[in-house]
């Protein structure tokens, strides 16, 4: 063998040997890198998401703070529930109008949270109205309440009846208060 390819042969198992022992040495430095990187990726997505919820919930609050609450009645919702209001509540409103309603019973029952940790409670109302239109006015008075939450919820009534003879209905009705 010559000098020249002796050489050549030492230079490339140096090289080697530098190789191996860089890679030896720089191997726990290059995973910890790639590492880093997955994460940094991973927290970068998680900023998106986050910066996307954030846009959401800034454009809610942009929205509820549009709102006119001065034409809210929160009082209503913060009152001490009292059954024998609540009838007199009724019947105040068949005392001024006795020509052409008249309740003939009123049932009050499951007194419960619900999932807004509002006390709600089941109200079933039956009365009797000289036409339609009376027990139209009725419905309006109790949904527009200034005093207390009424909600009427699955309401059916006999619209074949005729117009002369009096309109008896059951009116299911909630009723959400704090107590």
């Amino acid at each position: 063998m010559n000098n020249k390819t002796q050489y050549s042969i030492i230079t490339y198992l140096l090289i080697l040997l530098t190789l191996f022992i860089l890679f030896f040495f720089t191997k726990d430095y290059c995973y910890d890198l790639i590492d880093n990187n997955n994460q940094k990726q991973l927290l970068e997505e998680t900023i998106k998401n986050k910066n996307k919820e954030y846009s959401i919930i800034s454009e809610i609050k942009s929205k509820i703070d549009s709102w006119n609450l001065k034409d809210i009645n929160f009082d209503k919702f913060l009152i001490k529930f009292n059954e024998n209001e609540l009838i007199d509540y009724f019947y105040s409103y068949v005392s001024n109008n006795k020509d052409w309603v008249s309740i003939d019973s009123i049932s009050l029952w499951e007194w419960k949270l619900n999932e807004f940790w509002f006390k709600q409670g089941d109200i079933k109302l039956v009365a009797t109205f000289t036409n339609e239109q009376n027990m139209i006015d009725m419905i309006n008075f109790l949904l527009r309440s200034e005093k207390y939450n009424l909600y009427i919820h699955d309401f059916t009534y006999p619209f074949w009846i005729s117009s002369d003879k009096p309109l008896q209905v059951s009116i299911p009705i909630k009723i959400l208060y704090k107590n």
